[in-house]
């Protein structure tokens, strides 16, 4: 499957911001290992944010030098976190239609969420079934077959790892906060570990999506799950 030079593009832009979430966590930490190794304990809170920016600049080192390497840190800092900004009105803008709108009907689904899940899809209907999907994502096990033997082992893990990155945090964040996925989890958390009933929902979640969109249908996340 080759996306078109739209879906290609928006694709490209989830995947930038999160790379610059990444530059924003890592240049974060060092900033900490650095006050950490002169005994300086930050205040609690996000480095990026603006009262966190101001005590960096007041903050006391030992050397020059190092007061020109943490301030370039946080210049670093400020670029990106303004640069994330710029790329989540956009995708805010570009959530407010189609899929991802309808996945935003869901508690705890936000716009940067939604949008990756339709976007990684792609066209829906180029599945033989709403099934075909879950393999698409890397959300089925491994089958090894041999005579009349047949066992199932970890998850493929083939696709898109950020569409199947997506699915688990979604699924992580309902299992923890909505009591109607809560209900459909109880019976399976008795003979099932965790790990297992959250890539069960994650599944059935892509699952449900593709089959409401090949039916014209809007997601409904009770009849998803078939309670």
């Amino acid at each position: 499957y080759y996306p078109d030079a739209r879906r290609y593009g928006r694709r490209k832009l989830l995947r930038t911001r999160k790379n610059l979430v990444g530059i924003r966590t890592r240049c974060g930490n060092q900033i900490r290992s650095l006050l950490h190794a002169y005994g300086i304990t930050p205040p609690p809170g996000a480095l990026y944010r603006r009262p966190m920016l101001e005590w960096l600049k007041e903050v006391p080192l030992p050397t020059a030098e190092m007061r020109e390497v943490v301030q370039s840190m946080a210049a670093v800092l400020t670029t990106t976190e303004d640069q994330i900004k710029r790329l989540d009105a956009r995708i805010e803008h570009l959530a407010a239609t189609g899929i991802a709108a309808q996945l935003q009907e869901i508690r705890q689904i936000g716009a940067l969420t939604a949008l990756t899940v339709a976007e990684e899809m792609g066209e829906m209907d180029r599945f033989r079934n709403p099934r075909a999907s879950a393999g698409y994502a890397g959300l089925v096990p491994r089958v090894n077959q041999s005579a009349e033997c047949t066992r199932t082992g970890r998850l493929t893990r083939r696709g898109s790892p950020q569409l199947r990155h997506v699915l688990g945090q979604m699924a992580v964040r309902l299992l923890a906060k909505d009591r109607m996925v809560q209900r459909w989890a109880a019976p399976r958390l008795k003979r099932a570990s965790k790990n297992k009933v959250r890539t069960a929902l994650a599944r059935r979640l892509l699952v449900g999506l593709v089959a409401s969109q090949r039916h014209g249908d809007a997601f409904d996340l009770r009849r998803c799950l078939n309670l």
